[in-house]
């Protein structure tokens, strides 16, 4: 097998090639997805395109006992108040379930 004369040039190439499969994948997310706008740039993904261990993970850490509240989690709620009044933990925690977040969400509650 013959030496390459340029290798400078070998190096370009695989960078150019990069750079393009990089602009391919781009524009294939972009047509992929819609893009979304407000005081961030986000891209849109459909529930179905996200692995279900990402919603494990979600539930896991903003809700534990989300499939057994029925929106209100008393518990959190009233430990969340405890805490407000008495002080016992140092760091403060709210007591809203995701089924609470979403609702401030969705209606522009502060």
């Amino acid at each position: 097998m013959m030496k390459n004369p340029h290798p400078s040039r070998s190096r370009l190439y695989v960078l150019v090639a990069a750079l393009g499969l990089m602009l391919l994948l781009f524009l294939a997310a972009l047509y992929d997805a819609q893009i979304l706008h407000g005081s961030e740039n986000r891209l849109w993904a459909g529930i179905d395109k996200m692995p279900k261990q990402l919603g494990n993970a979600f539930i896991a850490i903003e809700d534990e006992r989300f499939y057994e509240n029925r929106g209100v989690d008393w518990k959190r709620t009233i430990a969340a108040v405890g805490n407000r009044l008495l002080k016992f933990n140092s760091t403060e925690f709210g007591g809203s379930t995701i089924t609470q977040q979403l609702i401030k969400n969705v209606t522009n509650d502060k």
